[in-house]
């Protein structure tokens, strides 16, 4: 009875020190000791020349190194050498199993999985064999788990929020056949960390980076698809680092609430040499929110080869971007597109600082059965090469029929186009602000049924042409000037307003619309009554009986020509309006 009450003690005792002792010394350590570790025989006693053995948990006797400082840079011993008070200094690096021996190496106890308090579990999943086995032995325990070696999943498996996973260089996981969740913190380096054909999902807002999956220059649309479906789920961002990626000939999708971003605009290149886009932000399958692109450099390097579509998109960015095409007579190469699908519209999305050279189209508006409306181009520029091939049909903005309403052009520049802004059949109207054109064939090109589009501030506005040929249509111009500084005409919907260049320019002239058969002019009281109307035809009609309080009246032509009237002006006599001859 008294050796199991000095057992009991000697156990209490264990545990009071585990309790009082063993702390976590941050980023280093899961155990240290206040001040060192100390431990008692069957009889209370210190235990002077006691061995503390420090193994691996979950193994009979694989030794796992302890340490003396608290760095955890000095290994200790194997077994550890208590002092004549029992103790020793001892520094735990993750998970241990303990087993305290008397200096005759007879066995007080046993424990495993050791855990020190105040902190999270330090841990390398090779401790266990694996990461399936560390997550299953782990469970909820708040855990820092690294992989520093060669780790293949032998089921799927999920990191859960309670433990923080750490890839270090040199720890590869393959996931063949099976899927990694990882819900916690998560860290790692820019080096390949995945390997296999299985799948890696991350569910906590990651940034992920694609060389994780492997990059290395010459096919690179694998690994960086495979970073942006990792977090598809989760709405985070794949950054690309400063250097060059190779796609090949297949484009990356980037869903909705996902983004990707570079180092630069110049820093970060994709080279793409396929027909199709090299970035598709949304799907046809749903309207796509939130999805953006960024700060790097697209190479187009065929001449079908298209830069970024915007594919039923919903507050989508394009920011800070370099499009690079061809330099051919024939190609038909785009740079941004933004396109409605026959079941999803497009609109609210926003085009910012994309630079688009040697393009067929630089930016495109379009539509299916759908709206492709209200989207936001910003400081946006464009070149057509209409210089070194004149007839190439080179636009900068293309805008589809029933494409456009409410989009907004806000300053730029369309450089050697063909066609500089072109408006096909029916587009709707539109607004640009203070865009420089330069050197186009012709810089403005309204279709039929192409009306009520803005125009305010624009430079080097040579050349605008409508569907009956050479004017404004329907449209406003407002302080806008031509290449030379002279003004344009300021045109309200056809009603165009003379900048008085001089005495022999004419101050306001009405310009009907083409096939106009409706009259051109009319003067009316404030409630609607007419008083004066011009015909399409030109015939002057006016009210039942017009007051000419203004005209002169003479006796005769002769009085008239005396009084100084000129011949076709008007006089009347008493009751009667003549003309001077």
């Amino acid at each position: 009875m008294k050796n199991r009450t000095k057992l009991a003690a000697l156990f209490i005792a264990f545990f009071l020190a585990i309790t009082l002792f063993l702390s976590v010394i941050p980023a280093h350590s899961s155990i240290g000791v206040n001040p060192k570790f100390k431990a008692f025989d069957t009889a209370g006693n210190p235990l002077s020349g006691g061995k503390l053995y420090t193994y691996k948990p979950g193994t009979v006797s694989t030794a796992k190194a302890a340490y003396t400082d608290a760095a955890c840079t000095i290994a200790a011993a194997n077994p550890i050498v208590l002092d004549v008070n029992g103790e020793a200094a001892v520094y735990l690096k993750g998970l241990y199993k303990l087993v305290l021996k008397t200096s005759a190496d007879v066995t007080l106890w046993s424990l495993d999985n050791i855990v020190g308090l105040g902190g999270p579990v330090q841990v390398s999943a090779a401790d266990y064999g694996g990461l399936n086995a560390a997550i299953t032995a782990l469970g909820s325990t708040a855990s820092e788990l690294t992989i520093d070696n060669a780790d293949a999943l032998t089921a799927s498996v999920t990191v859960p929020t309670t433990m923080s996973l750490k890839i270090v260089k040199g720890g590869v996981v393959t996931t063949t056949g099976f899927t990694l969740t990882v819900n916690g913190p998560f860290n790692a380096g820019p080096y390949q960390i995945f390997s296999g054909t299985g799948t890696v999902v991350f569910g906590n807002g990651q940034d992920v980076s694609p060389e994780w999956w492997g990059v290395d220059g010459t096919d690179d649309y694998v690994p960086i698809q495979a970073a942006i479906d990792s977090i598809t789920a989760s709405r985070g961002l794949v950054r690309l680092l400063s250097k060059t990626y190779t796609l090949g000939a297949t484009g990356v999708t980037i869903p909705l609430y996902v983004g990707m971003t570079g180092a630069g605009q110049i820093a970060t290149t994709l080279y793409y040499s396929g027909t199709g886009y090299a970035v598709t932000l949304g799907s046809a399958a749903q309207l796509n929110y939130g999805c953006r692109v960024s700060d790097l450099r697209i190479i187009l390097t065929d001449i079908a080869g298209k830069g970024v579509q915007l594919l039923s998109t919903v507050g989508a960015i394009v920011e800070n971007m370099y499009i690079e095409g061809v330099i051919t007579a024939t190609r038909t190469n785009i740079g941004v597109s933004v396109e409605s699908s026959t079941s999803y519209s497009n609109f609210f999305n926003q085009i910012r600082n994309v630079q688009c050279a040697h393009m067929q189209t630089g930016f495109q508006v379009a539509s299916s059965t759908t709206m492709a409306t209200c989207t936001h181009f910003t400081n946006c520029t464009t070149s057509g090469d209409v210089n070194t091939y004149p007839a190439n049909g080179s636009k900068g903005y293309n805008f589809d029929t029933n494409t456009g309403h409410g989009t907004l052009i806000d300053g730029g520049n369309i450089e050697a186009c063909q066609l500089g802004i072109y408006f096909n059949s029916d587009s709707d109207p539109i607004t640009v602000v203070g865009t420089r054109c330069e050197g186009n064939t012709t810089d403005i090109v309204f279709s039929a049924a192409s009306i009520g589009s803005s125009f305010f501030g624009l430079k080097g506005v040579d050349n605008v042409s409508d569907s009956s040929g050479v004017g404004f249509g329907q449209h406003t111009f407002v302080g806008c000037s031509k290449s030379d500084g002279t003004p344009l005409l300021n045109v309200f919907n056809q009603t165009i307003v003379d900048n008085q260049t001089g005495a022999t320019t004419i101050p306001l002239k009405v310009r009907g619309y083409p096939g106009q058969t409706a009259d051109l002019f009319q003067v009316l009281t404030s409630a609607g009554a007419e008083l004066l109307t011009v015909s399409a035809g030109g015939v002057i009609t006016t009210a039942a009986s017009p007051t000419f309080a203004a005209v002169p009246e003479h006796a005769d032509n002769a009085a008239a020509v005396t009084a100084g009237l000129t011949a076709g002006m008007v006089y009347r006599t008493t009751d009667a309006l003549k003309i001077v001859h």
